[in-house]
């Protein structure tokens, strides 16, 4: 830790000055300008080795590498990707410096990575490798109006539970929370000298980025402690960076599976949710896990298979993330999302039930199996006759009038499903439903939002869009899931939450 302490850097006609208060250590800035000087937005990004970087850049070696598949040249270079992510690339086909994001990163073995943003910000002493800070700045620099920088604190093979261990949690502070912080701190120092075009701005710290997860999820005692882990550490790194609101991004291990793998992810997204923890948002990622063979490392499956496209949907992601974070922090730090419905516990299949077109004298066959804090909603469906199945949830008071719509995280096998929600009625009339569709991917994890504004009433199949109000959150009584699609054959869909979210 550092003691009271001043340290000043002139460039130009800018003075930036640090001020180190004994015992918090909280950072504050001045400046002194003719005239006040726009943002320069900083985030800081910490993890293990996925924060480091291990996608793959454009090594194509058939012994090493399967032949690029898999690798970020290939990705972007495909004709349907080129207008989407074709900005990565320059117009001679190198890759793109931006002029508006800059990275600074220590590596493992204390070589530092200063400049704009581009591939080769990661572990390995070449361009051949990128980790998420890609796609994060590539997000960010489109969002803002004025310059970003991101500083890069990762090592790999580090746990939360001792390497990362923040001082909130007891025991023995980890070495690598304390070198995060320094390293941190000194970079912010060196912001003039090492980026004299930003001198002219004012540093403010926007947001803290963490992807990790690995070590704790291979042991039971670290996995099961993660959840209070990680809280401490959002309010550790708030109070070290003097701000207690501080958005703080938790990117999902989404490539670990396995009993102990599954309680880190389920304690990642549940100390973002804690009613304690305000400005901390989960990120799911599983869904950008591709398979080995489709990658260019076929055996690191620790490393998302070095997968480029897997490391820039990451990034990507992650810093759409962070961007609705500042937003919703705009808005009085409002809560941004809240998961309303799992699938833990043992009574969890009491509260649901079946509703098959039986009832209309149908053949589809349909319901719904909990197991590993999951749903799966399987069966098949038969158009002769009706052509649907569906499951419903108990009633119960929700609250959420004050989001915009549902978010749910599913694994489907391509088929469009359906959210089946009720309104409490009126005048002895039965509950009204308001339905809406969602689609899913074959095979692939994925977040889905499904807005209340996409709702259409109907009472016993019957339209009534016109009729009736339309779908006012305040009433919801119930919610369901249903497949009637107007397909014969198997369905299957798995769903692990279900939430809301807010604009």
């Amino acid at each position: 830790m550092l003691n009271r302490s001043f340290l000043s850097f002139l460039s130009g006609a800018f003075l930036i000055s640090f001020l180190w208060h004994g015992g918090s250590n909280q950072c504050a800035f001045a400046q002194e300008s003719e005239t006040a000087p726009q943002v320069l937005h900083i985030f800081l990004l910490a993890g293990q080795s996925n924060m480091e970087g291990h996608g793959v850049v454009d090594l194509d070696g058939v012994d090493g590498y399967n032949g690029g598949r898999g690798n970020l040249a290939k990705f972007v270079d495909e004709p349907a990707n080129k207008a989407l992510w074709g900005d990565l690339r320059a117009a001679d086909g190198s890759w793109a410096k931006r002029d508006d994001v800059f990275v600074s990163y220590l590596t493992e073995d204390k070589k530092q990575k200063a400049g704009p943003l581009s591939v080769g910000y990661a572990v390995y002493d070449d361009a051949h490798h990128f980790g998420p800070e890609l796609g994060i700045g590539r997000a960010l620099g489109n969002h803002f109006d004025t310059p970003v920088l991101l500083i890069k604190t990762s090592w790999g093979g580090k746990s939360l539970a001792k390497d990362f261990r923040p001082p909130s949690s007891g025991g023995v502070t980890g070495v690598y929370y304390k070198q995060m912080i320094n390293e941190f701190r000194t970079a912010l120092t060196a912001i003039p000298t090492a980026f004299p075009a930003l001198a002219k701005y004012k540093p403010q710290i926007d947001g803290f980025i963490w992807f990790q997860g690995w070590n704790d999820g291979c042991d039971t005692a670290a996995a099961a402690e993660y959840e209070d882990n990680l809280v401490h550490l959002i309010a550790d790194v708030r109070k070290e960076l003097g701000d207690p609101t501080l958005p703080c991004i938790v990117g999902e291990t989404g490539n670990m599976d396995g009993e102990d793998g599954n309680i880190l992810r389920r304690n990642q997204r549940e100390a973002c949710e804690r009613k304690d923890v305000v400005g901390a948002r989960f990120v799911p990622t599983a869904q950008f896990l591709r398979k080995p063979e489709d990658s260019p490392n076929k055996s690191h499956g620790h490393h998302w298979f070095g997968n480029g496209e897997s490391y820039l949907l990451i990034g990507d992601v992650l810093g759409r993330a962070t961007i609705e974070m500042l937003s919703a922090r705009g808005k009085n730090n409002v809560e941004a999302s809240r998961t309303i419905i799992d699938f833990k516990g043992a009574d969890v299949a009491k509260q649901w039930m079946t509703v098959n077109d039986g009832v209309m004298g149908g053949k589809s066959k349909g319901g719904p199996v909990f197991a590993d804090e999951k749903l799966l909603f399987s069966g098949s469906t038969n158009t002769d006759g009706g052509g649907f199945s569906s499951i419903r949830g108990a009633p119960k008071k929700w609250d959420v009038e004050e989001f915009s719509g549902f978010i749910l995280r599913v694994r489907g096998d391509g088929r469009t499903y359906q959210l089946d929600t009720r309104i409490q009625g009126s005048g002895g009339r039965r509950d009204i439903s308001y339905r809406a569709n969602f689609n899913t991917v074959a095979d692939q994890w994925a977040e889905v939002r499904v807005p209340f504004s996409a709702f259409k009433p109907s009472w016993r199949g019957a339209d009534l869009e016109g009729q009736v109000a339309a779908f006012d959150p305040a009433n919801l009584s119930s919610m369901g899931i249903m497949i009637y699609d107007g397909k014969d054959g198997p369905f299957r869909l798995e769903v692990e939450t279900i939430g809301v979210y807010r604009d």
